[in-house]
């Protein structure tokens, strides 16, 4: 049997580099493709490998030869693109994508012994990644009926990819028993992976359907959430028996895809979508606070031992005099038609944008918002006191500064300590609710050192909704036209955080205020209360007095348009944080801006 090594000649256009993996009849390799100069991954069948007959052989040079014409067909982002296939003295090779990012079984083998599985927000968003591929098969009628832990990849941004589509139902072909284990005693009706299939792919010989792909994929999902094979536990078992924190949409979710009745799962790919994206549309839960934080963190305000760095020098920069107007109350802040900049000397700038004092409708009308929730009724007039609120999220930039002058910890994410590499203009996230007190009160102290007596905190539901939708109840900062990638970053489109002020001006608020929704959930001072809207004073309300539960506003990138809206209210743990969640300041004067 013919050995290849890398830097052989393969089909005379590619490059072996190495190899990836083996199997009883044949390898995969990672080559080059030498007129492209482009990675590609080349999976081939050797008719001469023991055990290979004929009719074996046969048939897996039609999967192959589906498989390539699929890949002529079909072009999705969540789907591993196959570009061609060779044939060559008894040897078949069939190309396809690269996929850096290895497999999901990799991924869970890579799990240490006291973790449950993967973090439950990483396992939502693979199961949308693969959901999407699915959704694109199922909409041509096809079946995939190979789903497994091997056959889903990541890309280089770590985006699930499905692959393998060789043993597909595809319209107007026969339903396909297993031609390559029809000769052994209980082999499955369809072919498959065993372990990850449907009842109804093990046991009938009849067309399946898309719901049968469901099954196999709610198999996966719960052994990513569990680290075990569904198998291994008592059939009808949840989730959220094995894992606490499972949040209940995605329990429920689980167990409608693992029904034995496929009647009773979710129909196709294109229905999970709607279910996941709607699921993480409600934005961070208590049962979804899914970063997991380093077991050892710095204590909230604790200082740790270790060399104190030069702090930098805060300033505050008012503007020019004749621009300036005293407001009655003693010690208020400066009325400009400028900005409040605090400046960090490091070019970590805090602007911050002037909300006059007066009326604006708080929260929702259904007559003009139909998909507004009753958290959000009635929408009712409140006055609120003149403040200062940031133009932009705080940055990584600017959590730096923080860090420097008072040795705090690090948020998560930030590998030895630095910012992750082209995002120190992106907002922090991975943080807490207490981080936010500490980091707040250290600007209020620069402040103070700086002659100027004000207060800073974060801002109360009624402080941000008005600095982000203004006076006349619109829903959106831009007004009532529902998002799109002009105005601001949700819906999963760019996968993660972009820099503040990426969507300015289209995107801000009547004031000035740039990512007041999408990119990331922000924390307000505010206790969460359901029926806060129906009880709230009219005079400059703040939350309740105790609770569990911090309120969230304003959505994230992983958010759909419903969540981006300006009176959707989220919730949090204070003690949690994940990485759609960050925050603004807001800055007034003492005397009638004091803490919440």
């Amino acid at each position: 049997m013919t050995d290849f090594n890398p830097g052989d000649s393969f089909f005379e256009i590619y490059r072996i580099e190495r190899l990836i993996d083996t199997g009883p009849y044949g390898e995969v390799f990672l080559v080059t493709h030498l007129q492209q100069n482009t990675p590609r991954v080349v999976k081939i069948l050797r008719r001469e490998a023991p055990g290979m007959g004929s009719i074996l052989f046969s048939t897996a040079r039609d999967r192959f030869r589906m498989e390539a014409q699929l890949g002529g067909q079909i072009n999705h982002p969540r789907l591993v693109k196959v570009y061609e296939l060779h044939e060559s003295d008894g040897i078949l090779g069939l190309a396809m994508e690269y996929a850096p990012g290895g497999c999901l079984e990799e991924r869970l083998s890579k799990l240490k012994k006291e973790e449950p599985g993967l973090a439950i927000e990483a396992s939502a968003r693979i199961l949308l990644d693969v959901a999407e591929g699915l959704a694109v098969l199922h909409d041509r009628d096809m079946v995939h009926r190979n789903l497994s832990l091997r056959n889903i990849l990541f890309d280089q941004q770590g985006s699930a990819k499905v692959a393998d589509l060789g043993f597909a139902q595809v319209k107007g072909t026969g339903s396909s028993r297993s031609i390559m284990g029809s000769s052994l005693n209980g082999a499955p009706a369809h072919p498959g992976t065993i372990g990850y299939m449907s009842p109804e792919q093990k046991n009938t010989m009849a067309y399946l359907n898309s719901t049968s792909d469901v099954y196999a994929l709610g198999l996966i999902l719960f052994e990513m959430l569990t680290s075990k094979p569904y198998s291994q536990v008592s059939p009808g078992t949840h989730i959220k028996e094995v894992r606490k924190d499972t949040p209940a949409w995605l329990d429920d979710l689980s167990a409608r895809m693992l029904h034995e009745d496929r009647d009773q799962r979710p129909w196709d790919g294109a229905e999970l979508v709607e279910i996941l994206k709607d699921g993480l549309e409600k934005g961070p839960s208590p049962e979804i606070a899914t970063a997991i934080r380093d077991p050892k963190p710095v204590e909230v305000g604790v200082r740790i031992n270790t060399p104190q760095p030069t702090a930098p020098v805060a300033m505050i920069i008012e503007p020019p005099p004749e621009t300036r107007l005293r407001s009655a109350a003693a010690g208020a802040l400066w009325e400009a038609s400028g900005l409040r900049i605090i400046n960090l000397n490091k070019g970590a700038d805090f602007e911050m944008v002037h909300v006059p004092e007066g009326e604006f409708l708080m929260g929702s009308d259904k007559r003009r918002d139909r998909n507004a929730y009753d958290t959000e009724l009635p929408q009712h007039k409140v006055f609120l006191p003149d403040y200062w609120i940031g133009r932009y999220p705080v940055t990584n930039e600017q959590y730096l500064r923080f860090i420097e002058a008072t040795c705090y910890g690090f948020p998560i994410g930030w590998k030895g300590g630095k910012i992750p590499p082209g995002q120190e203009m992106h907002p922090v996230v991975n943080i807490r609710w207490e981080d936010t007190q500490i980091f707040c009160n250290w600007l209020q102290n620069e402040a103070h050192n700086q002659g100027r007596q004000v207060s800073v905190r974060l801002p109360t539901e009624a402080e941000w909704e008005k600095a982000a939708r203004g006076t006349d109840g619109r829903i959106y900062p831009w007004g009532d036209r529902t998002p799109d990638e002009d105005f601001c970053n949700f819906g999963i489109k760019t996968r993660h955080t972009t820099p503040v002020g990426n969507y300015s001006p289209q995107g801000d608020s009547p004031y000035g205020c740039a990512d007041m929704v999408g990119n990331m959930w922000e924390w307000t001072v505010d206790w969460y209360s359901e029926t806060f809207y129906q009880e709230s004073p009219v005079f400059n309300p703040g939350g309740p007095e105790t609770g569990s539960l911090r309120s969230l506003r304003g959505g994230s990138w992983i958010s759909g348009a419903g969540s981006v809206r300006l009176a959707n209210r989220g919730w949090l743990d204070p003690c949690e944080s994940n990485s759609g969640l960050g925050f603004r300041c807001v800055m007034g004067s003492v005397e009638h801006f004091g803490p919440r």
